[in-house]
């Protein structure tokens, strides 16, 4: 029973793990920019494996987009400017400029 109690659930594993994939990114992000960071990058910041990665995220553009959510949570207020944003090149430029906002 005690290993049973203890065992992390497939979702909390799966939650535990995409955690910390994002705020791998997050950080590298706001240090290097979104262009400077690869995949090889956030897996190494997060001790994940590219598999790990790649099972939840199909790209870095994915795990980005998580990573504006998350801001956006803490942020609200930033949503209507998101919504504004029509050009995938000039959202991208947008949301890599986000991520350093403490």
């Amino acid at each position: 029973m005690g290993n049973q109690a203890q065992a992390k659930t497939y979702a909390e594993r799966s939650t535990e793990t995409i955690g910390k994939l994002v705020a791998a990114a997050r950080g590298l992000f706001g240090e290097r920019g979104f262009e400077a960071v690869t995949v090889d990058d956030i897996v190494a910041e997060a001790g994940m494996s590219k598999g790990a990665f790649y099972h939840h995220f199909g790209s870095k553009d994915d795990i980005l987009e998580h990573v504006v959510d998350e801001i956006l949570k803490e942020r609200p207020e930033l949503e209507e400017y998101r919504q504004r944003i029509t050009d995938p090149d000039i959202k991208i430029l947008i949301e890599s400029v986000l991520v350093p906002i403490p």
